[in-house]
């Protein structure tokens, strides 16, 4: 159900919807993971605070939420990030929203940003804009992506990988490599193939030890991994996050050794069917940048995944400053808040 604008109210969440914010959350087609009660936890581990709204439409029917993660500093400052959400369409973007997280947040100096992952419309936009938000200048994320139907047989979702995509795919021999399920992580071994990764990809640091052992403990009941294994060496991981029928790509990680014997389709593709033998039938590939990144845009491409955009990372704040200082910190650092 579609309200009017002025019909959509915000409240915090009550003490009796703690307990089912999962399912109100992915009750909506746009429920994600970096909204559920999982990833609250995890972010909480690194200094954030959560606070959860709920957005009633008539006969107070819940037609959206959001979960924000807030970081408090000096003078009375905080930001607010709210990763993959607000929840909804865009009428639950009010001002009644954004005086709940004034009152709420209690700074005097807020900034927000919000990252809806809905599809881009001008529309959308425009509601946005009329409500004082506006894209910032420098993002953490480049709002395009990537969606592979799963429900459909397995033969027609091989049918769909491109010509390489299948040749590389076939290429990979199970010669000396173990390829399997991966029951219990271990993140010593993830975090030293990513060291080794970077190394040789002359890439940034892909995850900290905490950031790892935080993830895999709050929502590792829902992450699944395969991994490849050469004479007792982890040469390379693939993971996904499942949430009943959707799926979210999660970690990708190989050594050179993985990347010259094509074990980085194998992995991908084994979880992939895993995640369709566990109902999964939508599953994101969790971002793209056809610029920066050509080589994963490539890889992603030719699963026959479908391309889409989002509506993007959006910012207001009751402080000019704060939002110089922020893009200026996300500009050189690229590092999710």
């Amino acid at each position: 159900m579609v309200c009017a604008i002025s019909m959509v109210r915000w409240e915090v969440l009550d003490n009796k919807g703690k307990n089912n914010w999962d399912n109100i959350l992915y009750s909506h087609h746009d429920g994600n993971y970096f909204q559920a009660d999982a990833w609250s936890m995890n972010k909480t581990q690194s200094g954030w605070k959560t606070f959860r709204f709920i957005a009633y439409g008539e006969n107070k029917q819940i037609v959206g939420c959001a979960q924000f993660q807030v970081r408090y500093f000096p003078f009375s400052s905080c930001i607010a990030w709210c990763q993959g959400g607000p929840i909804g369409d865009k009428s639950v973007i009010n001002n009644n929203m954004l005086n709940l997280c004034v009152k709420e947040f209690g700074c005097s100096h807020l900034y927000i940003r919000i990252s809806p992952m809905r599809d881009y419309s001008k529309d959308y936009n425009k509601h946005l804009i009329n409500h004082g938000w506006i894209m910032p200048k420098y993002r953490m994320t480049s709002g395009l992506s990537m969606i592979l139907d799963l429900d459909k047989d397995e033969d027609i979702l091989f049918s769909k990988l491109s010509k390489n995509w299948r040749r590389n795919l076939k290429r990979f021999k199970e010669d000396g490599l173990t390829v399997e399920l991966w029951e219990n992580p271990n993140i010593n071994e993830i975090i030293n193939l990513y060291s080794r990764m970077v190394s040789y990809k002359k890439i940034k640091e892909q995850y900290s030890k905490e950031n790892l052992t935080n993830l895999f403990k709050y929502l590792g009941d829902n992450i699944l991994t395969y991994r490849c294994v050469h004479n007792g060496n982890l040469i390379g991981i693939r993971s996904a996050i499942t949430y009943e029928n959707k799926g979210w790509d999660l970690l990708a990680a190989t050594d050179q050794i993985a990347r010259k014997k094509y074990v980085s389709y194998k992995l991908f593709w084994l979880l992939l069917m895993k995640c369709k033998d566990q109902s999964v039938k939508s599953y994101d590939l969790s971002g793209i940048d056809p610029i920066s990144n050509n080589g994963v845009y490539n890889f992603k491409k030719g699963t026959g995944a479908v391309e889409i955009k989002y509506i993007g990372e959006w910012e207001w704040s009751t402080s000019h400053i704060m939002k110089l200082i922020l893009n200026f910190v996300i500009k050189f650092k690229k590092q999710t808040y």
